[in-house]
């Protein structure tokens, strides 16, 4: 064959296949030509199936073999999302037009406006008072206003008193009800009862009612769950400005701590409390109180597991609510999820593990998102390396895809995330604890399909 039919044939080839062509040379595969999947190692084609995420290209996650798209997309880079110092110490709500962000800072404990960048909307408001050390701020958006819970510290008489603080932010970044404190620690000379603790506090509010359900832990003997319900001005349910010691009410009486309560209303004057409870086995349990703390119904175990959840998040979605929690099992790391129906019962009869072959999983959150949609997220190990991960769902219950990464080799030890959802999809932030951000608070935003 002389050399001008040989190119000839070249060229031909090139237009039937859509790929260059160099003589005596495999031709040239292009990612963007093969549907989500990476060229072959050759470079002569497209595979044509995957083992893991590294055969598929961006946006897309190996599932089943498949690559399939994620549906999601990030709105800029990871950057230092908000100055603060920890996840731990962050919690933030979208209220249509910005985020809302609680978050300690070099000042101290601020409230903070940005956009779904990460861009400052406005001056910080500071919370906490001098000395006061704050912490573990929980933060909501009722539709009107910004409200926040965080513990805090306190000298009293000479003596130290934890106590649970409250605001109320207007949508421009001002106080409506300026902090004040709902509950702080007692002691009863009397019967040696000694309140010992502030911690972990959850804040809803009651649309019908229109008022605020705030809960927390208080140890004594051992941890507990405490329930205070607060008007929008900062009253007490009976209209009182300086709130009684007595309008927190215990709803969990056991001899095993329960800690990290997080509250969601389920009509008006019922709630919903998910919180761990145990000791040598840590169980996730549902507990539905009314507004004077008594049990409605008997309490739903959701994790029924002899091994201990170590993480857990708990949201609302159209179809009731949303929980997504850890089991550590020897030295491995499970992730879960259990849909709750309005009566209270488990979707599908018990919890569904969410599965991608990882090493172990921790830290897990939750956000029931737009378009009936939920994500999990969480911190998993693969390979050796420790990434945050999105898995979404309809609210139906069925997966929208398979995990994916959100740090995607961008990140160091990442822990704790945090996530809000947006009228796009969901803003995520996390903890770095290595390298050059080892300190940081990292983020963005990620832009998600309505599932069909």
């Amino acid at each position: 064959m002389n050399r001008s039919l040989l190119m000839l044939v070249a060229s031909a080839l090139v237009a039937l296949s859509g790929c260059s062509l160099v003589l005596d040379l495999p031709a040239d595969c292009r990612v963007e030509d093969c549907g989500g999947y990476q060229c072959n190692a050759e470079g002569t084609g497209c595979l044509l199936a995957c083992e893991g995420g590294q055969d598929c290209g961006e946006g897309f996650v190996c599932d089943g073999g498949r690559c399939l798209e994620t549906g999601c997309s990030p709105q800029g880079e990871l950057i230092e999302f908000l100055p603060a110092a920890s996840t731990s110490d962050l919690s933030m709500a979208y209220n249509g037009e910005a985020i809302g962000a609680v978050h300690l800072d070099a000042t101290g404990l601020v409230f903070t406006r940005v956009d779904k960048l990460g861009r400052p909307q406005g001056s910080p408001l500071g919370l906490a008072l001098p000395g006061e050390d704050p912490k573990n701020p929980a933060l909501i958006w009722n539709g009107d206003v910004w409200a926040v819970v965080w513990e805090a510290s306190a000298r009293v008489n000479g003596e130290s008193q934890e106590q649970l603080r409250f605001a109320v932010i207007d949508v421009g970044g001002e106080f409506d009800v300026e902090p004040k404190t709902l509950w702080f620690t007692t002691e009863d000379r009397m019967t040696g009862r000694i309140e010992k603790s502030v911690d972990g506090p959850s804040i809803d509010w009651d649309e019908q009612r229109g008022r605020f359900a705030v809960v927390w832990t208080t140890v004594v003997d051992t941890s507990d769950v405490y329930l205070m319900i607060v008007n929008k001005d900062g009253t007490s349910l009976e209209g009182e400005r300086d709130i009684p010691h007595s309008a927190g009410v215990q709803i969990t009486f056991t001899q095993e701590d329960a800690v990290e309560p997080i509250i969601l209303t389920r009509s008006a004057d019922v709630y919903d409390v998910a919180y761990r409870e145990g000791a040598a086995s840590v169980n996730l349990v549902l507990r539905t109180v009314s507004l004077d703390g008594q049990r409605q119904g008997t309490d739903v175990n959701i994790s029924t597991t002899q091994d201990r959840v170590l993480s857990h998040g708990h949201a609302r979605i159209t179809t009731g609510t949303i929980l997504a929690f850890t089991e550590q099992s020897g030295d491995e790391g499970l992730l879960f999820r259990a849909q709750i129906k309005r009566d209270r019962a488990i979707a599908g009869g018990s919890k569904l593990p969410i599965e991608q072959g990882f090493d172990t999983v921790r830290d897990a959150t939750v956000a029931g998102g737009p378009d009936a949609q939920y994500a999990a997220v969480f911190v998993a190990e693969r390979d050796g390396r420790s990434e945050v991960f999105m898995a979404r769902f309809k609210d139906n219950g069925a997966r929208i895809a398979a995990p994916f990464s959100l740090t995607d080799l961008l990140s160091r030890a990442p822990s704790e995330p945090v996530v809000a959802s947006t009228d796009e999809g969901f803003v995520v932030l996390h903890q770095e604890n290595e390298g050059a951000g080892a300190g940081t608070v990292l983020g963005r935003h990620w832009i998600c399909t309505p599932p069909e």
